[in-house]
């Protein structure tokens, strides 16, 4: 009962931030190494900053493929994270639920948005307490084989205001 308990602050939390909050903070673009032809790039990447007993985070950013062909993300990874996971949140009669994607197509010459209340990663089991401005790296692990690295920042949270 305790973890469903959990889960559902958490899911609470995600879904009162603003869509747009990604706007409001400086971000970090992943860089691609020289020569190296990259049709994936993660961009706007940012993890909020979480109390230090959180055992999971979640991680946004604007995933764009570059290439002529689409792409499939078959797993995330972190050093920073025990493991990492894609989910969808959705809202069903005014619950909130995650499911767990087991991987994320990326159209051709298209992006897709990770942002609060819909498509995230699940970051599971920090290995460290961290603060605001620390970067955290993120592996996409394509259907192809090839590896993506980029970089999240952690940033404060943003709370959406309301009245009654």
């Amino acid at each position: 009962m305790n973890f469903v308990l959990k889960y559902l602050v958490f899911i609470s939390l995600l879904t009162t931030w603003p869509a747009n909050a990604q706007n409001k903070h400086e971000h970090h673009t992943s860089q691609k190494n020289p020569g190296q032809q990259n049709s994936l790039s993660a961009e706007s990447s940012w993890i909020p900053i979480a109390p230090p007993n959180a055992k999971v985070h979640a991680g946004y950013m604007i995933l764009q493929n570059n290439g002529n062909e689409k792409l499939v993300i078959k797993t995330v990874s972190s050093p920073q994270y025990r493991k990492c996971e894609l989910h969808k949140t959705e809202i069903k009669n005014g619950i909130a639920s995650m499911e767990h994607l087991p991987n994320l197509e990326i159209p051709a010459n298209g992006k897709i948005v990770l942002s609060p209340g819909g498509l995230h990663i699940m970051l599971f089991g920090p290995k460290r307490l961290f603060v605001e401005n620390d970067m955290v790296p993120i592996i996409f692990h394509l259907e192809n084989g090839k590896l993506i690295k980029s970089m999240a920042k952690i940033t404060k949270r943003l709370y959406k205001s309301h009245t009654h």
